[in-house]
Formats: structure tokens, sequence, C-alpha cells
């Protein structure tokens, strides 16, 4: 995930960018640990939301993008 926060978010507003690595270095990081995007299923996210006591859409409005919506896949490009 930190090599996607460095190098795959290029040509995106700063701060989009400035917002999903807070939100993945405060919540997402150290809950999932340092697995690769591709290997994170929807349920893994949605587990992790549901251990720190909210979901996504209720902590942040919606999903980050990049996040994988229950049902779905990773989009790492997103």
């Amino acid at each position: 995930m930190t090599s996607w926060l460095t190098y795959g978010l290029h040509g995106r507003d700063p701060n989009t960018v400035a917002n999903y690595r807070t939100l993945c270095e405060k919540h997402v990081i150290p809950d999932l640990g340092a697995r690769k995007l591709r290997e994170l299923s929807a349920e893994d996210v949605d587990k992790s939301a549901d251990r720190q006591g909210q979901g996504v859409e209720h902590a942040h409005g919606s999903a980050p993008a990049f996040l994988p919506q229950s049902g779905g896949e990773v989009r790492p490009g997103a």
C-alpha cells in the first residue's frame, strides 16, 4: 500500500493524495498491515472497519475509490 501511495497517485489532486495518505497511515495500514492492495478483499476492508468500530461509509461519508466496496474487488488504479 505504501508503494501505491508513493507511485500510484500521480495526476491526482494534491488534497486527494493527502486525504488518502492520512486515511491509509492512520487507519488502513495499522490494521491491515503491509499487504499489497491486490491481496485485499472487500471482506478484509469490511472486517477492518468493524474492528475500528465503524463502517468506512460512516467514518468518511463513503469509501475512498481505492478501497474495495462490499462484494467488489480492489481497484489499485482508481
